[in-house]
C-alpha cells in the first residue's frame, strides 16, 4: 500500500468518509465509484494512481475518497443510496471549505 495523508469528513447523517487531497491548485474532486477512489490510490491501482500522479503533475488539487460501505470509510452503514453518495461528496466537500470545484468521475 502507499502510504498516504489521509483524513475523514463526516456525513450529515454520521457516516466517516476517508479522503485524500493531493497536491495544490484548483480542486478536482472525483466522485468515488463502488470500489473506491482512495483504496484504489492506495494499493497502486495502475490507472487510479497514474491518472491522479499526472494529474498533480499538472498543478490540479485532487481529491479522492472511498464511497460509505468502501475502502477506508465507514463499512457498516444501511443507507447505500443515491442520497447517501450525495451525502459523502458534499462531506468531502465542506470538510474542505471548497466553494468551486472541478468534478470527475470514471466508470
Amino acid at each position: 500500500m502507499i502510504s498516504v495523508p489521509m483524513q475523514y469528513a463526516t456525513a450529515s447523517d454520521g457516516v466517516r468518509i476517508a479522503y485524500i487531497s493531493l497536491g495544490d491548485g484548483p480542486p478536482l474532486v472525483f466522485a468515488s465509484n463502488i470500489f473506491g477512489e482512495l483504496n484504489g490510490y492506495r494499493i497502486g491501482w495502475p490507472h487510479t494512481r497514474e491518472v491522479t500522479d499526472r494529474l498533480v503533475g499538472l498543478g490540479w488539487r485532487v481529491i479522492r475518497y472511498d464511497v460509505r460501505g468502501m475502502g477506508s470509510s465507514d463499512r457498516d452503514v444501511e443507507d447505500l443510496s443515491l442520497e447517501g453518495r450525495v451525502r459523502d461528496l458534499a462531506a468531502v466537500v465542506g470538510r474542505l471549505s471548497l466553494d468551486r470545484f472541478a468534478l470527475a468521475g470514471v466508470d
